[in-house]
């Protein structure tokens, strides 16, 4: 896990010689304590091998999905800004009072730049195929549109598969998206740019698996893009990431059931086909048991005729995009 977030060509938090780092392991659920902190044991030496400092570890159950199995892990590089205010109080039942590592002391660094220097083209990367700016914010306006509209049937089927915030958290990813677009604060000098600015949108306005998934998707399409790729393998890449860290294959009845089958009919550029491909595989679902999520939970019977809501989420974005993409 480690590996996959740090190296590689193209790593999710490059961490070098130097750099303080926080790391958080998170129990999905049903992990053993023990058995987190040897998790969390490992990750902190293997990162002080490549000569990074561990400033913070945070360990606990800060988002579970009922007993589920396993651990999930996190590395954030800190300053002493971000430090702080990871140290402030805070009434949160569940933030642990301290993450200091007191074997660990902390060193005088150079604050890195700005928030505002964070999301410049030349800190994430420029390069990629062009963006035509105008037919882009029509793209995002129709994509953000459809699934804001779309919510009252997502949160319908996610109550019979899920816990029933489906539509409620993708909502609130689709306004903050039609707000930026409306407020010009989107950057259409790069790809690589403007998928960055989306995943830090997304971040910040949509939680729940999905909201960290797409972002997720939408940093490796941007990794994609900084190689000279186009805008297929893009998406294929970040249909790929999604896969990895999410952990489920197509037929689990996911959104990976409309992602995947659009990623294979993409390649070429053929959205059209990709948007057409989406909508089947999310169509597909409502005849799955489910292998994944929350809706394992759910006999099989009572999924019969409902599709799964981030299938049907990703079908919703694809459709409405491709209008405007041709």
């Amino acid at each position: 896990m480690l590996a996959a977030i740090t190296t590689g060509a193209n790593p999710y938090v490059p961490v070098t010689h130097g750099d303080q780092v926080c790391v958080l392991l998170n129990n999905l659920g049903g992990t053993p304590t023990m058995e987190l902190y040897i998790c969390a044991r490992r990750a902190i030496a293997q990162l002080r091998a490549t000569g990074a400092s561990v400033v913070r570890a945070f360990v606990g159950p800060f988002m579970t999905s009922l007993e589920m199995q396993g651990v999930s892990l996190s590395v954030l590089q800190v300053d002493p800004l971000m430090l702080a205010r990871l140290d402030a109080p805070t009434t949160a039942p569940a933030w642990s009072s301290s993450g200091v590592l007191t074997e660990c002391p902390l060193t005088e660094i150079t604050a890195p730049p700005s928030a505002t220097d964070a999301v410049d083209v030349a800190s994430v990367g420029g390069g990629g195929p062009p963006v035509d700016a105008k037919k882009a914010k029509m793209v995002l306006a129709a994509m953000a549109a459809a699934l804001s509209s779309e919510e009252a049937n997502l949160t319908k089927w996610d109550l019979i598969s899920g816990d029933g915030d489906c539509g409620i958290t993708l909502k609130r990813g689709a306004d903050a998206l039609a707000a930026a677009l409306f407020a010009e604060t989107l950057p259409f000098t790069s790809g690589p740019a403007l998928l960055v600015a989306i995943a830090d949108l997304v971040s910040a306005s949509t939680g729940g698996t999905s909201g960290v998934l797409i972002e997720i998707g939408l940093r490796a399409g941007a990794s994609v893009l900084r190689e000279g790729k186009g805008w297929a393998d893009a998406f294929a890449a970040g249909v790929a990431a999604i896969k990895f860290y999410g952990g489920a294959e197509q037929g689990y009845r996911t959104m990976l059931d409309a992602l995947i089958p659009a990623a294979e009919a993409a390649r070429g550029g053929h959205w059209a086909a990709a948007a057409a491909a989406a909508v089947a595989g999310a169509e597909a679902t409502k005849e799955m048991a489910s292998l994944a999520g929350r809706s394992n939970y759910v006999p099989r019977e009572q999924l019969r005729g409902i599709p799964d809501p981030g299938a049907a989420a990703m079908a919703t974005l694809l459709a409405a995009g491709t209008q405007w993409a041709r």
